[in-house]
């Protein structure tokens, strides 16, 4: 039966069926159409969702911090989302279709190669090895990514991926190790150092004994002076340990930054030679700075010292002072320093410079790059450690062939009154005494010097070779102990612990404390009270003398 006949035989039994036959085929129809449009309408609302979804998707592709893409089962990019351009600077139009090892170090495709296979055997989500992403700009940045493989509709195998530029992470752990290191190293210089002053004090002692007991030959004299020659050249190489190990003793003075420098300058003309023109640049008049003053010169001799050796032909050398005010925008470019005002000493050479890597590992304890007997290591150390003890910062700058920049950042005092000049005051000629002193002292040899020194000068003395003897000691002789003049540092009871006890028996006992370490370390172990002085080693026998003698004479 043709189209046109069964149109015909529906139209006759339309016509032969009874009115309410009718009105329900008619009935039925219209629900049908209506059956139609909603699942039209359906239709036409699910097709504005997935419109938003896609914008949405879009939205979260174009402002994810991850670098989103998909690769094929060759490793060439499928997708990629556009914080890759942002990231690597490539239009992702340039890279769709590309290897993705066309774009990784050298060095990196294997272990990634062998990454991806590794993911094609598993059926979760892994994290990539670290691995170098070159950049349109020619530079590599470091990028990890967490991927995993899945079948496509058309059964094709893809990778997919997520990741991001992890190179500013690992600058800042390289940082934490390298902090972490220097300062177990530091804590290691600081304890040799310490035990090495015990030591200087002996041997300065026993010249000073010797010096003053007998006439002697000019060639006795002569052996006498190159040993406390020898003996001071050691007692330079401790202070360089404890300030790169941020323990050595200072005498900090409010002091004008200006007025160091300046004095300074005459020493390093003597110091570099004339085939070097040298120049001080002061940019502020005046840069009030709580510091040491025999550091801060330490410091500077050996930055010109560092900047001669990379001048073996002459060249230009600048030292210039200046104020700077270090803000938070700084502090996050630079990755170091504390809001604030500081007095800045520029040190600028025109030598030979060095790379990244000579300048990363700069500043750490016996790294040179002079040949063997020409350098210690220690000169830059030194520069890092005083600049810390001063709660500075250093910074250097360098290219190589084009000199470097290192610069120095110390706090500048609130108050800027008292700021003076150091100087230098003339021992004064120390007289002899009869009172009864109380030595403690671990160190046998050490302690053995002491007791010959006072007992020559008169004094009599009690002596103990730790904190619970001196102790026991002090309780059986305290009416006639005068002075106590103690080791900070001893095994067992330390010396603040045993002058705690002793003042529960006389609250007012004069106490000298002596040590290798630094103030700081000493205050942090508990306030001596306004009984108890400190000095330092390695001792000096007329200071020492004079110290004792001003103590007793309170």
């Amino acid at each position: 039966m043709t189209e046109h006949q069964l149109d015909l035989k529906v139209s006759a039994d339309l016509e032969t069926l009874a009115p309410e036959d009718m009105r329900r085929v008619i009935r039925d129809l219209r629900l049908n159409c209506l059956e139609l449009k909603r699942q039209n309408e359906a239709c036409l609302l699910t097709i504005e969702d997935v419109k938003r979804s896609e914008n949405t998707l879009r939205l979260f592709l174009e402002n994810s911090y991850d670098v989103l893409f998909n690769l094929d089962a060759e490793g060439r990019f499928v997708f990629a989302s556009t914080a890759w351009e942002r990231y690597f600077g490539y239009p992702v139009s340039d890279i769709i279709g590309q290897s993705f090892a066309l774009f990784v170090h050298p060095d990196d495709v294997a272990p990634l190669s062998e990454y991806l296979q590794l993911l094609l055997s598993s059926n979760y989500a892994k994290t990539s090895p670290p691995y170098r992403v070159k950049h349109a700009n020619g530079s590599w940045i470091w990028f990890e990514a967490n991927g995993m493989p899945y079948v496509t509709a058309n059964g094709d195998i893809q990778f997919t991926g997520a990741g991001r530029d992890t190179t500013e992470r690992r600058k800042l752990k390289e940082q934490l190790i390298q902090s972490q290191k220097m300062e177990a190293i530091g804590q290691l210089a600081g304890g040799l150092a310490h035990d090495f002053n015990n030591v200087l004090s002996i041997i300065n002692g026993y010249c000073s004994l010797l010096h003053m007991e007998a006439e002697h030959t000019v060639e006795q004299k002569d052996y006498l002076a190159r040993i406390m020659g020898a003996s001071s050249r050691a007692a330079e190489l401790t202070h360089s340990m404890l300030a790169f190990s941020r323990t050595q003793v200072m005498t900090p003075q409010n002091l004008n930054l200006n007025m160091i420098v300046s004095s300074v300058g005459t020493f390093v003309k003597r110091l570099i030679g004339e085939d070097i023109h040298f120049q001080t640049v002061i940019k502020d008049a005046f840069l009030p700075v709580n510091v040491d003053s025999g550091q801060i010169e330490q410091l500077l001799l050996n930055l010109a010292t560092n900047a001669r050796d990379a001048m073996p032909d002459g060249g230009e050398m600048t030292i210039t002072t200046d104020r700077f005010n270090m803000n938070n925008q700084f502090i996050a470019r630079h990755g170091f320093g504390e809001p604030g005002e500081y007095g800045v000493i520029t040190f600028s050479d025109s030598g030979t410079g060095m790379d990244e890597a000579t300048r990363e590992k700069l500043f750490e304890p016996f790294f040179t790059t002079k040949e063997i007997g020409k350098g210690t290591g220690l000169g830059l150390a030194m520069v890092y450690g005083i600049t810390k003890q001063h709660n500075g910062f250093v910074d250097v700058s360098s290219e190589p062939g084009q000199g470097a920049t290192f610069r120095v950042y110390l706090p500048i005092v609130l108050s800027e009154s008292g700021s003076k000049e150091a100087g230098i005051t003339e021992i004064e000629v120390v007289l002899p005494g009869s009172e009864v002193i109380l030595i403690v002292e671990d160190d046998a040899d050490l302690l053995e010097f002491m007791i010959r020194m006072l007992t020559k000068r008169g004094y009599r003395v009690i002596s103990a070779a730790n904190g619970e003897e001196a102790v026991e000691k002090f309780k059986n002789n305290s009416e006639k102990i005068q002075l106590i003049i103690m080791d900070m540092v001893m095994p067992g009871m330390s010396g603040k612990e045993a002058y705690d006890e002793i003042k529960k028996i006389q609250p007012q006992a004069l106490a000298l404390f002596s040590s290798g370490y630094s103030a700081k370390i000493i205050k942090e172990k508990g306030e001596l009270g306004k009984y108890a002085e400190f000095i330092s080693k390695p001792l000096q026998s007329a200071l020492f003398l004079k110290k004792v003698r001003e103590m007793l004479d309170r």
